[in-house]
């Protein structure tokens, strides 16, 4: 058979396949098809990707193309003919050749796949009842990544060597594990061990069944999931959440649930085909769904939110736990608020010990600690609103020229980086307000721009000299970096998604908080921008921010510098008398104080902020004076709006340019609807109204423009669907970030591809 097959061989190809081809099995699977096609040759990794080597008739190399596109569509193949070749026996899969930099995508940890959660709770397998199964589909992957390629020994799993049984499964080209990297059992894996007051009590499946006991004794388990710890606890128990979000210090921030099947999930939230498919999907994110009216859940857990946060089991761990719980878990990040996610044992038991009551850990090492992510169905699309586990790092199909590294905002901070031929916008890490956050995000970039072999870059960062990470790009690369307006990066990393690199759109940058070039903090712009350069052809009319920062958290003050600039001191006072706003808690000589501000700007911020404004209404129609968590108010506002209700409030939109957004008209309609016992339902839908209103009437005096939509304003569902209608009755293109987070997740993809797209354009000069 042997000579028979070499006699007819015809014709030698080398295959290069790149993007999206490490940690998803594409190796043994190359391997397989090229054996079922009776082709000869090999495969391995390199810097480029994946190289094969093929020897058979052309007949068969096109079967087994065509077989390769169907399994890895996110794949891109590269065919050179080979005249000359040396003869091969079989087909081999080659150890990895890896120099220079890299051109492939960092791969994705994947949730535990069905195959392997079967195996997991099929009595007499030999990894039944083991918590850290995984295969060549599933599994860890960028969380134990060190460096690339995705081998074995490149990640936290070379430290454990295979037994025997593995090994033989990881050489079988018939098996399913064949070359999966990550690849062990019971035997000569990590292990599972509970762990209370100090003490171990159980290892395996009593480890898994003794935190379970805890569970649903109203304790809280604090757990090493796949990218790091999580807090657990039951999500039917009232008395068991109020504890955590005490601990926590998480006083009203929903917090996501975990449950066991789709059939569980359905019982909780209603969902469509998209929600479903990417509550299935590998990356096995917290997908926002809207309540069920009758569930068995604690009220606590979303507080008057309409949507909650679900997900399926992501380990098999996660599944042998709600197995033996046998009732939906609050499965929460690991960590105090505010602080980045732990993922270490030691540091997890002394850091989580105030808040869980006991542990469930592993000791698979977490290289690279990574947070579950956060999507929501908007408009037909799903929309990241938190990128990590599963979905990050995000490739971006943008090559710049030269090495770049982007270092976003100071909220929701990520960081985006190329090395030439390779762009990713990196996870998800928070807010840099504490100096262990700040080390977290320090010592992402530094592995990031480890595995892309980005070692000189040119630095980009906001104009706003203040956040960390402008200083940090000031004091790294001194003249080599480059400051980027804050809505003209929101734009662009619209642009870049959607492939409008060359395009001049009409963008609509709506968010809380951004440095204007004016040294006024915007948030409400219009701007006609390309990737290069932008024009503000709009704004929001500004306001005072009475007290700064402040006023973030206590909205009541922004409501009152709406009503006076709208209605006047005295108007607004006599609301106040009339006891109208009692839901503020704030008596009338504090609000007497603070009105002289209004007129001394030198003491009050002047902002021309959507996510500003919608916190000023959410204090007027929902009385809101004090919020736990940012973006609170809006999301409040969006919650109870009425559907059914098609008026809306008037928002004039000036004829000069830049156009001004004038809300005082709306103000006054809203105070008046307040006097007349309108219900707050149909307020806050009259409000949304207005805003998606008065963006259609822009859009259409710009109508050569497609539209961009991008800031984190447009995390609000309501407001987007409001806005497709709009634009679609118009007939006019629009987009949004729905891969890449709306919000300052994305900031840093936008300032990466504007700075190199200046830089290219002065070159040409």
């Amino acid at each position: 058979m042997r000579a028979t097959l070499q006699a007819t061989v015809r014709t030698g190809v080398q295959i290069q396949l790149v993007g999206d081809v490490q940690g998803c099995g594409i190796r043994p699977t190359v391997a397989n098809l090229a054996m079922q096609c009776d082709l000869l040759g090999s495969v391995r990794n390199s810097r480029q990707g994946v190289d094969i080597v093929l020897y058979g008739t052309r007949e068969a190399i096109d079967v087994f193309q065509e077989s390769l596109r169907m399994r890895f569509s996110s794949a891109t193949q590269k065919t050179i003919a080979i005249d000359t070749f040396e003869p091969m026996s079989g087909f081999q899969i080659l150890e990895s050749v890896f120099e220079g930099e890299v051109q492939f995508v960092i791969p994705r940890d994947r949730v535990t796949c069905a195959d392997c959660l079967r195996e997991c709770q099929t009595p007499g397998d030999r990894r039944f009842g083991y918590a850290l199964i995984g295969c060549a589909q599933c599994g860890p992957r960028y969380s134990i990544i060190r460096d690339l390629p995705y081998d074995r020994s490149q990640t936290s799993m070379s430290a454990f060597a295979m037994c025997s049984d593995c090994q033989a499964e990881f050489v079988d080209p018939a098996h399913r594990r064949f070359h999966a990297q990550t690849n062990c059992c019971p035997k000569c894996g990590p292990m599972v061990w509970f762990e209370s007051n100090g003490e171990i009590l159980g290892h395996g499946d009593v480890a898994v069944a003794a935190a379970a006991r805890d569970i649903r004794n109203g304790r809280i388990l604090a757990m090493k999931g796949l990218g790091g710890y999580q807090l657990v606890c039951d999500a039917t128990n009232c008395h068991a959440i109020e504890r955590l979000r005490s601990r926590k210090n998480r006083i009203t921030k929903p917090l996501a649930v975990m449950a066991s099947s789709m059939d569980e999930a359905h019982a909780i939230v209603e969902f469509n085909a998209l929600d479903e498919e990417t509550l299935k999907g590998p990356a096995g994110p917290i997908v926002l769904l809207q309540s069920r009216t009758q569930n068995y859940l604690a009220s606590n857990i979303h507080t008057g939110f309409p949507s909650i946060g679900i997900m399926l089991p992501t380990t098999a761990l996660h599944m042998m736990l709600l197995k033996e719980t046998k009732i939906p878990l609050v499965v929460t990040s690991g960590n105090i608020e505010g602080e980045p996610l732990e993922y270490r044992e030691t540091e997890a038991t002394l850091r989580l010990s105030g808040i869980a009551d006991c542990f469930l850990h592993h000791n698979r090492p977490i290289v690279n600690p990574i947070d579950d992510s956060v999507v929501q169905s908007i408009a037909g699309r799903m929309v990241t609103h938190r990128a990590a586990r599963g979905i990050a790092p995000i490739p971006i199909e943008y090559r710049s020229e030269s090495q770049v590294l982007a270092l976003g905002g100071h909220q929701k901070a990520a960081v985006a980086l190329s090395n030439g031929y390779t762009t990713i916008l990196g996870p998800h890490i928070g807010d840099l307000d504490t100096v262990r956050t700040r080390d977290r995000f320090l010592e992402q970039k530094a592995m990031l721009q480890s595995l892309l072999r980005v070692k000189s870059p040119m630095m980009v960062c906001d104009q706003h000299l203040d956040f960390f990470t402008s200083q940090l790009a000031d004091e790294d690369s001194g003249r080599n970096c480059h400051a980027v307006q804050h809505h003209h990066a929101h734009i662009v990393s619209a642009m870049v998604e959607h492939g409008w690199l060359d395009s001049t759109v009409l963008g609509f940058a709506f968010d809380g908080t951004g440095l204007g070039c004016d040294g006024s903090i915007w948030g409400g712009e219009v701007l006609v921008a390309t990737t290069a350069s932008f024009k503000r052809v709009g704004h929001l009319r500004t306001f005072p921010l009475l007290g700064g920062e402040l006023a973030v958290k206590q909205p009541w003050r922004i409501a009152l510098a709406l009503l006076v600039d709208a209605i006047g001191e005295e108007q607004t006072l006599e609301i106040v008398d009339a006891n109208k706003l009692r839901d503020w808690q704030v008596d009338r000589l504090c609000m007497q104080r603070l009105l002289p501000l209004l007129d001394r700007n030198a003491l009050s911020l002047q902002t021309s902020s959507m996510g500003r404004l919608f916190d000023g209404v959410a204090a007027l129609v929902c009385g809101i004076g004090q919020v736990s968590f940012e973006g609170e108010a809006a999301m409040r506002l969006e919650a109870v709006c009425n559907q059914d209700v098609q008026q809306n409030y008037h928002i004039s939109v000036s004829r000069d340019s830049p156009c001004e957004m004038d809300w005082r008209p709306m103000v006054i309609e809203l105070i008046a609807d307040l006097a007349s016992d309108v219900p707050v339902g149909t307020i806050a839908m009259k409000f949304h109204r207005a805003i998606a209103e008065c963006i259609a009437t822009i859009s259409h005096r710009y109508r050569d423009f497609p539209v961009v939509l991008a800031g984190g304003v447009f995390q609000n569902r309501n407001l987007v669907e409001l806005v497709d209608r709009q634009l679609h009755s118009l007939s006019m293109p629009y987009a949004m970030p729905c891969q890449v987070p709306p919000n300052d997740g994305g900031l840093a993809l936008g300032q990466l591809v504007i700075a190199t797209s200046r830089m290219e354009r002065a070159v040409c000069v």
